[in-house]
């Protein structure tokens, strides 16, 4: 399984490490001058303003860097894990199997073993990509407080210090959650999957020992649509199937909660609405 860079939210690696920080490119609008400092004829917060604008430009060139060497970090590390000689030879073996085997129980056992194989090397990507995250979530947080403590009213500062970290806590409690209803899936369904990639195959060896027909293509495409369906049909696939959509979407619904008592305690501490806020997020798929 690899990890991915991707402009999508974050789905952390191992144990699901996440950070949700707020963007002041979208917070600016948001953010009066009350209790805030005053400088320029039009205020803090405005185009006039060099120094705001010296500080934004300093956080956007934070931000850029630490994203820089978090993708850089994780790179290295997918391909460390990739060409690790257990993992190339594990991969191998289990390729000679689950591609040609009619078996479902040999299947079964091939992808087993390969996780066996690989549980190493992987616990040492994710770590390494984990490390990776931790320096990007202290080297952005950093800069963010910079930002805040420049720009901002002390009270402000902390209350958007305050902001970030009950959006992250409740990011990381959602995206581990989410993690663990896949994996938790996946295992459920791993019996009726290797029936499925044996049925598959049996059907691709009869075809490319046939003749090639037209008929014969009929037969091969009716052959999968129906091991498809008898996996979708599965029993335990749909119990699996309903458990981890219940378990994604209770974990959700507590994210927006989380997220909403959070806005809250910074419109009680500020009056200001940080409803237009948008996550600064490293973009990371397992």
């Amino acid at each position: 399984m690899r990890t991915r860079i991707r402009r999508t939210t974050v789905a952390g690696t191992a144990v699901g490490l996440t950070l949700v920080l707020a963007s002041p490119f979208v917070a600016s609008a948001n953010a009066s001058t009350h209790g805030g400092p005053e400088t320029g004829r039009h205020g803090w917060h405005s185009s006039s303003n060099p120094a705001e604008h010296t500080a934004k430009k300093a956080l956007k060139a934070a931000i850029k860097a630490a994203n820089k060497a978090f993708k850089t970090s994780v790179r290295a590390a997918n391909t460390a894990f990739r060409n690790d000689p257990a993992v190339v030879a594990a991969r191998a073996a289990r390729a000679a199997v689950v591609k040609t085997s009619t078996d479902p129980a040999l299947i079964l056992a091939a992808n087993q073993a390969y996780a066996a194989a690989v549980a190493a090397p992987l616990a040492a990507r994710d770590a390494a990509v984990e490390a990776a995250l931790a320096t990007w979530i202290t080297t952005v947080d950093a800069a963010f407080t910079v930002y805040d403590t420049a720009t901002l009213s002390p009270a402000e500062a902390a209350a958007k210090a305050t902001f970030r970290t009950s959006v992250r806590a409740a990011a990381l409690t959602f995206k581990a959650a989410e993690k663990s209803a896949k994996v938790t899936f996946k295992a459920a369904v791993a019996p009726a999957h290797a029936q499925l990639r044996a049925s598959v195959n049996a059907a691709m060896a009869a075809f490319m020992a046939s003749g090639k027909t037209d008929a014969d293509k009929a037969t091969f495409e009716a052959a999968i649509h129906a091991a498809r369906a008898a996996f979708a049909a599965d029993p335990t696939v749909v119990a699996a199937k309903a458990a981890k959509h219940t378990a994604i979407q209770s974990a959700r619904t507590a994210y927006r909660a989380a997220v909403e008592a959070a806005r809250a305690a910074f419109f009680a501490a500020t009056g200001h609405n940080p409803k237009h806020w948008k996550p600064v997020l490293p973009k990371i798929h397992d």
